[in-house]
């Protein structure tokens, strides 16, 4: 089954691709500046941190961090550059566009359920799990399919399809269940 948490729709944004990479070049920058550098412990031992990738990798990755969230350079009481703010921003755009990838994905995984329903149950299904699934009073529900009726009449939109994607809207899980029951017997 596809992962629906938000994550998974971080790795298909072409934003979060570009956050990734920077992030990526400016750790690279850092391995790069502790690998050429040595340091004298006292005069008769160095440590050379080529040979301990390990804490390169800790290090760089660390400074990268701490540099990119909170770098800042003010001249007086002026901030003249703020990589702190550009990064949140940058950060929030990611995550909505992912937010709005899984939106879409949620909108068209309805649509296909609603639909493939309309095809496999017959409208007496339909309109008995439609009252199944409403959670509002059954007077408030008979009033909806009332209205539904004399949209599906106005639009030639076919009742059994409005029914669906409304079982689907209000109850996806349900629905792909009543799915997969519709189509067991078949």
């Amino acid at each position: 089954m596809r992962s629906r948490n938000l994550s998974a729709f971080h790795l298909r944004t072409f934003s979060y691709h570009v956050f990734t990479l920077t992030k990526t070049a400016f750790s690279l920058f850092a391995a790069y500046l502790i690998l050429n550098v040595e340091f004298k412990v006292d005069e008769n031992a160095t440590i050379d941190f080529a040979n301990q990738i390990g804490l390169v990798i800790f290090l760089s990755i660390f400074a990268t961090f701490g540099v990119l969230e909170s770098f800042a350079l003010k001249i007086g009481h002026f901030r003249i550059i703020d990589i702190g703010q550009v990064t949140a921003s940058f950060r929030t755009r990611v995550l909505e566009e992912a937010q709005n990838k899984q939106k879409l994905h949620k909108r068209k995984e309805t649509q296909s359920v609603a639909e493939k329903l309309s095809k496999k149950c017959s409208l007496d299904q339909l309109e008995a799990e439609f009252f199944l699934v409403m959670e509002v009073p059954l007077d408030t529900s008979k009033e909806e399919l009332k209205v539904m009726e004399k949209f599906a009449e106005d639009t030639k939109v076919p009742k059994r399809r409005l029914l669906a994607q409304r079982i689907a809207n209000v109850d996806i899980n349900r629905a792909q269940r009543l799915l997969k029951a519709t189509t067991a017997k078949s």
